[in-house]
């Protein structure tokens, strides 16, 4: 029990390192294999990415941090939590709604 709250504490700390915009629960309409609805994840990312730096954001080293959790539901589904930050506000350049329809 005591690594396990040893294990929490230490990702709380690493997380309370960053700045963190956005906080994102992300569910799919059919339920896909992990290893594709990560996929569809990092796709989500990369158009935020294009949308907020331009499609060339690699190139000159910038884009979104992100960290993610899979949760399951009670029926088995697949659905994400997400903190989402960036070296600028996320909320000045992007609105939320608009990411929706991404």
């Amino acid at each position: 029990m005591r690594n396990g709250k040893q294990i929490q504490q230490t990702y709380a700390k690493w997380l309370a390192e960053y700045q963190w915009q956005w906080f994102c629960t992300l569910t799919f309409r059919e339920p896909p294999h992990p290893e594709a609805a990560d996929k569809r994840f990092r796709y989500f990312v990369h158009r935020l990415n294009c949308w907020r730096h331009g499609k060339r954001y690699q190139k000159h080293h910038k884009g979104l941090y992100w960290v993610l959790a899979l949760e399951y539901h009670r029926s088995e589904a697949i659905h994400f939590h997400a903190l989402l930050g960036d070296t600028e506000d996320l909320n000045v350049r992007l609105k939320r709604s608009e990411a929706k329809d991404l």
